[in-house]
């Protein structure tokens, strides 16, 4: 089997609705987390390297990626005849699929700004080169 081609989604009956809002809700719990350790970055984007970096936004770009296969499987069990309750948690999950996208987003854009200001980014400057960009401000002094 090619790993590159296209798999079709394995869809879900609607009983796997509770494990999959408590997996879609732990997800949201670690986006998160990580969203709020760069933002402790922003300022000292120095603290961070390139790989690190570059594996972040390869692991929630892939989270990204997938956000349409969970809609999708959303919209087929809103296809079918469900119970209040049922309707109620899909609606739920459809909204932490929402915000998971808009955080996600969120991720994604503040891994590249901090990417420009990364450890290997700063001492792969020339003395000269560093020595404008900190006269300029466009990289600033770390904070002690």
């Amino acid at each position: 089997m090619n790993t590159n081609e296209p798999q079709t989604p394995s869809w879900q009956p609607i009983t796997a609705l509770p494990i999959i809002f408590d997996l879609a809700g732990a997800q949201l719990e670690d986006v998160q987390s990580v969203f709020d350790a760069l933002v402790k970055c922003r300022s000292r984007p120095h603290l961070l390297d390139g790989a690190t970096l570059a594996r972040t936004r390869q692991v929630y770009g892939e989270q990204r990626k997938f956000l349409p296969i969970q809609r999708e499987q959303i919209a087929r069990w809103q296809s079918v005849a469900l119970t209040p309750p049922e309707r109620e948690e899909l609606a739920h999950l459809s909204a932490r699929i929402d915000l998971l996208a808009a955080l996600l987003d969120d991720l994604l854009t503040l891994a590249e700004e901090l990417s420009h200001g990364t450890i290997d980014r700063v001492m792969g400057m020339s003395d000269a080169d560093l020595a404008a960009a900190l006269l300029s401000g466009t990289l600033k002094l770390p904070q002690r």
